[in-house]
């Protein structure tokens, strides 16, 4: 008994430091002062003291992901929305607009990246690290390997049967809701993007939820919609 005890106060202890762990990297990441080097040494006593930890992972990823970003000026030719420069040439004709722009660093990304997958892994249930790992890539504007991801989550719900934990392995209430509305909303986000060689993509996403989910009718309504937009009005039919 006297060991059973130990074991479960072990237990008890291991859980708590690594709540405590995730409290303070939260802070540092909500502080204006954004010391990154605080945030990198508490990730690595984290990383000794608890490797398996879920919330490690997860902020792991936070962390390189929010090192890798580089904010600049891109030029577009399509007139966008908000505050641009517009370029004139000597008869005063538009020839293109500089709008501010966000970029990813690549190493550091993909070292965020790598970490949702060991955490992904570890932890497959954990709808947080999948649905993360692709806003990070959309964010990117990396549409194949966002398009990959969510439909390796589709492939993945029909065997788990939608039982999605969230942080700190909670489970996920409106489970199934909350799945097919974000997978709806991804879709849309390709759609906004205004590229219509993303049609595919689109359409790619909503015929694996129809292969696992026959009967839902968004993703029906999704696909006809693709290939109206590419002018195959007898497919869309």
């Amino acid at each position: 008994m006297k060991t059973l005890s130990l074991i479960l106060m072990m237990a008890i202890c291991h859980i708590s430091f690594g709540q405590d762990y995730h409290s303070e990297f939260l802070k540092l990441c909500q502080s204006s002062k954004k010391d990154t080097l605080k945030q990198l040494t508490l990730l690595t006593e984290w990383e000794k003291a608890s490797p398996e930890d879920p919330e490690l992972f997860t902020s792991y990823f936070n962390y390189y992901f929010s090192k890798s970003k580089r904010f600049g000026l891109t030029l577009t030719q399509s007139p966008p929305e908000g505050e641009v420069l517009t370029i004139y040439d000597s008869t005063d004709q538009a020839q293109g607009f500089l709008v501010d722009d966000l970029f990813f660093e690549e190493a550091e990304f993909q070292k965020g990246i790598d970490k949702l997958n060991q955490g992904i892994k570890l932890y497959p249930n954990r709808l947080d690290m999948r649905f993360g790992k692709a806003y990070a890539l959309g964010k990117k504007k990396d549409w194949a390997a966002f398009t990959e991801t969510i439909k390796e989550t589709i492939i993945y719900s029909s065997t788990n049967n939608q039982r999605w934990q969230w942080t700190l392995n909670d489970s996920l209430p409106d489970a199934e809701e909350v799945f097919f509305t974000s997978l709806h909303d991804y879709q849309l986000q390709l759609y906004n993007t205004g590229n219509k060689d993303l049609l595919v993509n689109m359409r790619e996403i909503a015929l694996e939820i129809l292969t696992y989910y026959p009967d839902h009718v968004v993703s029906l309504s999704n696909v006809a919609i693709t290939y109206l937009l590419a002018e195959q009005p007898d497919k869309a039919l």
